[in-house]
């Protein structure tokens, strides 16, 4: 988790900023791994699922800045196959249900934020409490009870 004031800062920064921590922290010889993010400016937070397996999700269109990805990312049904090739379409509605958090234009309505390495909505607001504290529920609920986005 990284937190940093509303001035002098911006969510592509912390997330700089947790990359290098991540990888002062775990070694990375010991193959891939994949953690939940925590990135906090004043009251946005946006949660990120990071993967060091970066050249898998830019092979699958994946988007993500360093291996980062927000949590309300939704696999298309191909990139989920690829991921999970022993399942099937079954387990991938399953996956989906998980997802109690309204799509993008919604999301952008509400006034959920984007950033320059993610245009699609994911920064939420900690003070609108209408929405906002709903999905960050969620989106914490989703961190405690699916695995991360690739598998190790």
């Amino acid at each position: 988790m990284e937190v940093k004031s509303l001035v002098n800062s911006n969510f592509n920064d912390i997330l700089d900023q947790l990359y290098d921590s991540i990888l002062n922290v775990v070694d990375v010889q010991s193959g891939t791994f994949s953690a939940f993010v925590i990135a906090m400016k004043g009251t946005k937070i946006a949660i990120y699922h990071f993967s060091s397996y970066v050249s898998l999700l830019d092979e699958l269109g994946v988007p993500n800045y360093n291996g980062f990805t927000p949590v309300n990312y939704i696999l298309t049904p191909a990139q989920w196959l690829e991921i999970y090739p022993k399942e099937n379409l079954i387990n991938y509605a399953n996956y989906l249900s998980n997802f109690n958090i309204p799509n993008s234009e919604i999301l952008a309505r509400q006034g959920v934020e984007s950033t320059t390495n993610f245009p699609s909505p994911h920064v939420f607001n900690l003070l609108e409490t209408n929405h906002h504290a709903g999905y960050i529920h969620e989106l914490f609920k989703k961190t405690y009870s699916t695995p991360g986005l690739i598998p190790e």
